[in-house]
């Protein structure tokens, strides 16, 4: 009888310790199981921005060898119009004289006058036309005062006089100079002209121009 009853009690502790065994790995799953939906609850809410998770940084992760403090980045710059489609300069192109085009008239019986192109310059007017200017010094070796005028300049072109287009209007003392200027709207294709000089009815000169020399 007393064989019975320890026969009892060690297979009720092999059953109970059985029963252990084969709920602990039950166990282990179910406590698996809920730290893996912790996980992923954690990340959904640091995804939506709820539960921000700070981001660890290394030291050894950053470098400066990209950036150093002694290098040098030159601007870049993009090229301008002015460097790449730069029309062709519309500066007014100059003709070139010799010295000595200038004449000299007899005005008075104890003087004369000279008149000497300083410089002649033409400048884009239009599809057509060119705006001609001619600075010229107007020197006065008589006894009286002398009217420098465009009334006294005509310019030449295939035989055709052509006025001023301005109005120069000054007047020269005695044995003295002045300085002016006379226009002229000649045609583009006009490759010379004749500059005469001097009032109507009364001694004149020519001075040739060759405005082909501009157009080089």
């Amino acid at each position: 009888m007393a064989e019975d009853l320890e026969f009892e009690a060690a297979k009720g502790t092999e059953s109970k310790s059985s029963s252990w065994w084969q709920t602990l790995p039950g166990v282990l799953t179910a406590i698996a199981g809920i730290i893996t939906g912790i996980a992923g609850l954690v990340a959904a809410l640091h995804q939506a921005g709820i539960f921000p998770i700070p981001e660890q940084s290394s030291g050894s992760l950053v470098s400066t060898a990209s950036s150093p403090s002694n290098s040098r980045v030159e601007p870049q710059t993009s090229p301008t119009p002015s460097q790449t489609d730069a029309p062709h300069s519309l500066n007014p192109p100059s003709i070139a004289l010799d010295d000595g085009m200038e004449v000299t008239l007899q005005i008075q019986a104890e003087g004369n006058v000279v008149y000497r192109v300083l410089s002649t310059q033409l400048e884009p007017r239009n599809a057509e036309d060119l705006n001609l200017k001619l600075m010229i010094r107007c020197t006065n070796n008589g006894r009286y005062p002398l009217n420098f005028w465009s009334q006294s300049f005509r310019l030449l072109i295939d035989g055709v006089p052509r006025s001023p287009s301005n109005n120069l209007n000054l007047v020269v003392e005695p044995q003295s100079a002045q300085e002016g200027e006379i226009l002229f709207i000649i045609p583009a294709s006009a490759p010379t002209a004749q500059l005469q000089i001097g009032d109507p009815g009364r001694e004149t000169a020519l001075i040739p121009l060759d405005f082909s020399t501009a157009r080089n």
